[in-house]
């Protein structure tokens, strides 16, 4: 039973508590984070909230958890951890082995766990989620033994480790890895670590925030020890803790990544020649069957407008980013551990307005967009401060 009335259609527009969207102009842009990051909230009135953000920016501050425990009988802690370079730079061998970022995380969930009894949280009844590169932590954390015994159950929003873009491969180290040495004048000296430790606040900002480092991959990698094998490896193995989960999803993904076609053109031929190139681009080595069977499958017959001619690209893009790595998982879990509850979301909400203007810049257009089921107004998270910067 609903704590709260069901939202009903309006004509006066009527508010109702965490049911519906709230039109509004967007949010303020400026929001502050620093370097010195190693500390959590804890909201009292146990869950472990572990923030998105592609592994390289966000902090607990943009998640206020005060509305979260007010609808619920929950204690809630929101973490930081290192963040780029600071938390994934890896040489991919023993020299700088990366995710220290996770090992952050698995700190904070220790503290958790011997400490919240304290604050009336029951330490044998923790739950883990994040968003995003937040969601795709949890699942690190479900096929890293040495997290195992801190956590009971987990929530993934959008990210796993079966997704393509959550664990970095041996060529995107060894690309980006020599960018970024190159970068701060390290790429010379015989002792990288050495020479990085001694790397300025100042130019290492400079470094992260070029606009080549958007292009640069930092996220998780295979060192051995925190992700012993390739996510797949470890669930062909079945190494993957046991437990209840849910997973989830918002229905158009990736319009977060094609929102900028908008801005180009209103000709419907436009975006069916974009969705081509997506095809050639990731069928490259394909037959021409499996380029006609995707069509078959995204294309509708009918196209009346650019909005519905960029529907294919924002489906197809999150089927190969996001949903089918989801999907891959639930599927797993359903299969192989049946002892357990494998629960699973789509997030279709299409909302008037949108919250991030850092990630939707001139609105949503009616696509249920990434990270909107965390930004919603009136969703758990927000507040007046709250926006959340993937």
């Amino acid at each position: 039973m609903l704590p709260f009335d069901r939202a009903t259609q309006f004509n006066i527009f009527k508010v109702h508590p965490n049911s519906i969207l709230v039109p509004a102009k967007t949010r303020k842009k400026d929001l502050a984070q620093m370097t010195q990051c190693l500390f959590l909230y804890i909201y009292c009135f146990s869950m472990v909230w572990i923030h998105g953000g592609s592994f390289r920016r966000g902090y607990t501050g943009l998640y206020p958890g005060s509305n979260f425990v007010a609808v619920g009988d929950v204690i809630l802690v929101t973490i930081n951890y290192r963040l780029s370079a600071l938390g994934f730079l890896t040489t991919g061998d023993n020299r700088i082995k990366g995710n220290l970022g996770l090992y952050d995380q698995r700190l904070a969930m220790k503290w958790v766990k011997e400490n919240i009894a304290y604050f009336g949280g029951n330490p044998k009844s923790i739950t883990i989620f994040g968003e995003s590169a937040g969601g795709a932590s949890v699942s690190a954390h479900t096929l890293s033994k040495g997290s195992w015994e801190l956590f009971d159950r987990a929530i993934l929003q959008s990210g796993n480790m079966l997704m393509p873009w959550a664990i970095m491969t041996d060529s995107y180290i060894k690309d980006g890895l020599k960018w970024f040495l190159g970068k701060v004048n390290c790429d010379n000296d015989e002792n990288v670590l050495e020479c990085l430790r001694n790397v300025t606040e100042d130019t290492l900002k400079i470094a992260v925030n070029s606009k080549e480092f958007g292009g640069i991959w930092t996220a998780p990698n295979v060192d051995g020890e925190f992700i012993a094998d390739k996510p797949q490896k470890l669930w062909e193995d079945r190494d993957v803790k046991i437990q209840n989960i849910i997973i989830g999803i918002t229905k158009d993904e990736m319009f977060v990544g094609q929102q900028q076609l908008l801005q180009k053109s209103t000709n419907i031929s436009y975006y069916l020649k974009n969705f081509e190139e997506l095809l050639k681009m990731h069928f490259k080595n394909s037959s021409k069957a499996v380029h006609e069977k995707a069509r078959e499958l995204y294309l509708p017959k009918c196209i009346p407008s650019y909005l519905e001619a960029l529907k294919p690209s924002v489906a197809f893009e999150s089927d190969r980013w996001m949903i089918c790595g989801s999907r891959q998982e639930a599927k797993l879990r359903s299969k192989h551990m049946n002892t357990t509850n494998v629960y699973v979301f789509q997030y279709s909400h299409a909302p008037l307005a949108s919250y991030i203007p850092s990630l939707y810049p001139y609105g949503v257009f009616g696509f249920a967009g990434h990270a909107l089921d965390v930004e919603v107004r009136n969703s758990a998270f927000y507040t007046e401060r709250a926006s959340v910067i993937q």
